[in-house]
């Protein structure tokens, strides 16, 4: 939500609701996969995201490779745990 209580809209072409998309989709995404987008501060926008009530969880997979789960928008009636 932004500043003034309303959910914000991305333009579609911008590198958050590239990952949005993703996201629900797949449920799922991973750092290098961000970076094949041509994402290249994919963290941010994840914390981006996060800032705005998307639920995803960070986890380190091996290496300097992250996973982030998606599960679904905090406001959400039927989110996932």
């Amino acid at each position: 939500m932004s500043a003034t209580g309303q959910v914000r809209t991305h333009d579609p072409a911008s590198q958050c609701a590239r990952i949005l998309r993703v996201l629900k989709k797949h449920r799922r995404i991973t750092n290098v996969q961000m970076i094949n987008m041509s994402v290249l501060r994919g963290s941010q926008r994840i914390r981006e995201l996060k800032d705005e009530g998307h639920v995803i969880v960070s986890q380190r997979v091996h290496g300097g490779v992250w996973e982030y789960k998606y599960g679904g928008h905090r406001d959400d009636t039927e989110r996932e745990s």
